[in-house]
């Protein structure tokens, strides 16, 4: 998922908070504002989040993100699922400074069944420059060159009506 469609307005993606579009040497991004503030253990209810709708296959999910924090406290997020929190991603080691990287969260995702979820991406402090999510139910690193944003994709939702969703994987 390219980071940036959450400024899209459109059907399926969506933002609560600061987050912004930001425009770097990599492309189009989404950052955090200058927040000043921490929202460890506020996510479902303060922190800023990108929203992401997407259709899964059931089965365990492993999720990267590509992101450039330049500061240990900045690399700090949760990921959750139609906006309740799962698990959260804390500080990474540093081998490079103020570049994107891949970065494997720790945790990965079960869906007990297909079906649309909202992929919930949620901020803890500030200075966090995003760029891209991958899910896969393979063990592959993504990297710049392979990585592919899927096509928005209508579904049918079993009620006679159609829904867009992000991504289906």
């Amino acid at each position: 998922i390219e980071a940036e469609s959450a400024a899209l307005t459109s059907t399926g993606v969506s933002i609560r908070g600061r987050w912004i579009p930001a425009r770097t040497v990599e492309g189009y991004t989404m950052r955090t504002e200058k927040l000043r503030e921490d929202f460890d253990g506020r996510w479902e209810t303060d922190a800023p989040s990108m929203n992401y709708d997407m259709i899964v296959s059931a089965g365990t999910y492993n999720v990267w993100v590509r992101l450039n924090a330049p500061m240990p406290r900045s690399s700090v997020y949760a990921i959750g699922i139609d906006g309740k929190y799962k698990f959260l991603q804390t500080n990474y080691s540093y081998s490079e400074e103020e570049s994107f990287v891949w970065r494997k969260a720790g945790t990965q995702l079960k869906f007990d069944k297909a079906g649309k979820y909202t992929l919930n991406f949620f901020c803890s402090q500030d200075a966090m420059v995003i760029d891209a999510i991958y899910l896969t139910k393979s063990g592959e690193t993504p990297d710049k060159a392979t990585f592919r944003q899927s096509p928005r994709t209508s579904v049918w939702t079993g009620n006679g009506a159609d829904s867009t969703a992000d991504a289906k994987l």
